[in-house]
């Protein structure tokens, strides 16, 4: 095993799951995808100067506008999405949505503006995957928008587990406009302001289910193994929300994670949905009045 490899499955333990039924060509272009994705995100979430990282990742967006770069680790990702036909206005946006995480403090005011970040940090990631996983080309548009819906509804539910460790880092992703929190309220214990984030919290992972939901009318144009892959993935995503809401919401007693025996146990319940018509045919409909970002195919 590669050391790329280990740590996409320590650090991507639901999706490395979900990736055992894929060959290992697909992985390891799903690896190299992940190993970008980590790397800005280091960059943003682990250095100690903020403008530094700034300038750091607006010089990787430099790159990959230009296709030339100086660092191999780049180098050789600017020839991976050249090979793989990927459009590089989404890696653009991911890097705008990174760089927007490079702030002291981090508030999102309403609902476009929660959206539009979670389409730039992992719609655009969904995106992308189009090509990674196969989908033929003249269909990349129609799997686009379910594709980048799924990644929308991953973040929204990253934000949820995590309002408490982000409010720890001066993160708040719940929109001011539904309830206007500061960190000091996420971190603390439950009270009134905590029975407000509570609410916020359900109405989160339930915007989420909408995107999951919409998601589904993209299966029908992958390739079968990574259909069923992408199946498992979602479905192991979305049981983090549903944990959530059996904890009632209770974020704050602690990060929500899926042991691997809750793991094999919604593969149990996920694998019968492979029966179901939209797995098959163009029978699930997009909803279209949900955010899908920018469309570039």
């Amino acid at each position: 095993m590669t050391a790329q490899l280990a740590l996409f499955k320590k650090n991507a333990k639901s999706f490395s799951f979900a990736a055992n039924i894929l060959g290992d060509i697909t992985i390891k272009k799903i690896v190299t995808l992940y190993e970008f994705c980590r790397l800005i995100d280091d960059i943003a979430d682990e250095s100690t100067d903020k403008s530094s990282a700034e300038q750091s990742l607006r010089d990787i967006a430099r790159d990959i506008k230009n296709q030339h770069s100086d660092k191999k680790i780049i180098a050789d990702f600017i020839n991976f999405i050249k090979t793989e036909n990927i459009n590089t206005s989404y890696i653009l946006d991911l890097l705008d949505g990174v760089v927007s995480d490079c702030k002291d403090t981090i508030t999102m005011q309403d609902d476009a503006q929660l959206l539009q970040y979670a389409y730039r940090v992992a719609g655009t990631v969904g995106a992308m995957m189009c090509s990674v996983l196969g989908v033929d080309h003249k269909n990349i548009k129609q799997a686009i928008i379910p594709a980048i819906h799924l990644g929308i509804a991953m973040q929204l539910t990253n934000i949820a587990r995590d309002i408490r460790e982000d409010a720890q880092n001066n993160r708040v992703y719940i929109p001011q406009s539904w309830k206007p929190f500061n960190h000091f309220m996420l971190m603390n214990k439950p009270n009134t302001e905590n029975e407000n984030a509570h609410s916020a919290c359900r109405k989160i992972l339930d915007l989420a289910d909408l995107y999951y939901e919409s998601s589904k009318a993209g299966y029908v144009y992958l390739p079968l193994r990574s259909r069923i892959c992408i199946l498992v993935a979602s479905d192991l995503y979305r049981a983090i929300g549903v944990k959530i809401r059996k904890k009632d919401f209770r974020y704050w007693e602690g990060r929500v994670y899926l042991n691997i025996f809750e793991k094999f146990m919604r593969l149990i319940i996920t694998l019968p949905k492979i029966l179901l018509p939209n797995f098959w045919f163009k029978i699930k409909k997009l909803n279209n009045q949900l955010y899908c970002g920018e469309i570039y195919a």
